[in-house]
């Protein structure tokens, strides 16, 4: 990445922060200089956690994923309301704070005000039929389901996957089964 995209990237993550204010499902800015944007502590990324808990063998705890679920989608709705697209969403962007909230964070590279964002998802949470560009409701929506599917299965869908086939299998509309996933507050 050149120097003059990771400036405008901080360029945008300052606009973003600056416009978001605070709100519970964000990661609060602290303070910002030319070059860094300061933001609260806190513990780390849900994927962190998730391959934690794959390690052990154990799944997220029913109420934690619907608490989380929630509290991702409320920033996301928040943020759009906005005029803030993700653009990048994933289980390696969400925080979780010191009570294992989950919190937006890092919003470089993403689209304000219909900007085309320079970052995109992961092949493993981009529809081929859908602009990683020009970001939407709809492509944000489905990068939502696949931190939604990370969060239930702690894998990433069709995680033994490369890109290529990640593109074919979404282009076919053939998707990880879900059949077998609980439903909030059933018992694994």
């Amino acid at each position: 990445m050149s120097d003059d995209t990771s400036k405008a990237q901080l360029n945008v993550e300052h606009q973003i922060y600056d416009r978001l204010g605070l709100h519970p499902c964000i990661t609060a800015l602290l303070g910002s200089q030319q070059d860094i944007v300061i933001l609260e502590r806190l513990q780390y990324t849900l994927r962190h956690r998730l391959h934690e808990l794959r390690g052990q063998d154990e799944h997220p705890a029913p109420a934690d994923k619907l608490r989380r679920a929630l509290q991702i989608a409320q920033g996301l709705e928040y943020i759009h309301s906005r005029g803030v697209k993700r653009a990048d969403i994933g289980t390696y962007n969400v925080l979780l704070d010191w009570q294992d909230n989950a919190k937006l964070a890092d919003f470089a590279g993403s689209s304000l005000d219909g900007s085309e964002p320079t970052v995109a998802p992961s092949a493993h949470a981009t529809h081929p039929r859908l602009s990683v560009s020009n970001p939407s409701v709809n492509s944000e929506l489905f990068v939502l389901g696949s931190l939604l599917y990370e969060m239930e299965t702690t894998y990433q869908a069709f995680h033994d996957k490369n890109d290529g086939e990640l593109e074919e299998l979404f282009g076919a509309g053939q998707f990880p089964p879900t059949d077998d996933l609980q439903a909030p507050g059933s018992k694994r």
